[in-house]
């Protein structure tokens, strides 16, 4: 234990406490960017049709915004009701690939959808009815 603290003390600790560090925070990088990295990976890609809407705004002037085909689900596609009880709300929609290549949903609902071949199912972000 003094011979730890003597190397502490002269100045080669230092070096070996930083390299260790450097170390750790390279692991936790590393873990950070390989788990985005699986995601790309292993994923999905979604092909969705987009509708540019031109807003002026008197204080942003001219700017575009991209809202995409599935931004408003059908009412026809909502299976199991809309819930009247007010609160935070998730839908989760399916999509299916059409066959020009886009994906469009032709299914919704206010509870988990189970997985079926060929379809991906997207969550919402939490919003209140």
């Amino acid at each position: 234990m003094s011979a730890l603290i003597a190397r502490l003390q002269s100045g080669k600790g230092y070096l070996i406490s930083a390299i260790i560090v450097a170390g750790l925070q390279t692991v936790i990088l590393g873990t950070i960017i390989q788990s985005r990295a699986a995601i790309l990976s292993n994923g999905t890609e979604v092909l969705l049709k987009t509708a540019p809407v031109d807003p002026r705004d008197f204080l942003r002037g001219d700017y575009v915004v991209l809202n995409y085909d599935i931004s408003s689900v059908p009412v026809q596609t909502i299976a199991g009701g809309i819930p009247v009880k007010p609160g935070e709300l998730t839908l989760w929609v399916r999509l299916k690939k059409q066959e020009d290549g886009f994906w469009t949903v032709i299914e919704s609902a206010f509870q988990s959808l189970p997985p079926q071949p060929e379809t991906v199912v997207l969550r919402s972000l939490p919003f209140y009815n």
